[in-house]
């Protein structure tokens, strides 16, 4: 079964229906696309063109999609925390960076 990224909260769903197991999954189109426009909603265009360490972040997030699922939460947790440890470092490029990547996370999380 897939589905739309932006409709439902992906992060370890799954349907139970008679018995049957089914994992809810997406294409990595779909889950670059959906980080993309994230980025775009939460103002953080700017600075992953001007922050050469954040956007490669991005780019760890997004590979998130070839880790085996089980491993997916503490691989985030590990990129999070990475993003975490370097958020003084983007207020020279955005001064509310450190917000705006805070709610990204936290949207990432869900």
């Amino acid at each position: 079964m897939a589905a739309d990224f932006k409709k439902i909260k992906l992060t370890n769903l799954i349907l139970i229906h008679t018995r049957i197991l089914f994992q809810i999954s997406g294409c990595n189109f779909h889950w670059n696309r959906n980080l993309d426009n994230n980025i775009t909603a939460k103002h953080l265009t700017g600075l992953r063109e001007a922050s050469p360490a954040f956007a490669h972040q991005i780019k760890l997030l997004k590979s998130l999609a070839y880790v085996p699922p089980e491993d997916v939460p503490q691989a985030f947790k590990e990129l999070a925390t990475k993003i975490a440890v370097k958020l003084d470092d983007f207020t020279l490029v955005d001064a509310e960076a450190p917000d705006k990547i805070k709610a990204f996370l936290k949207y990432m999380q869900m």
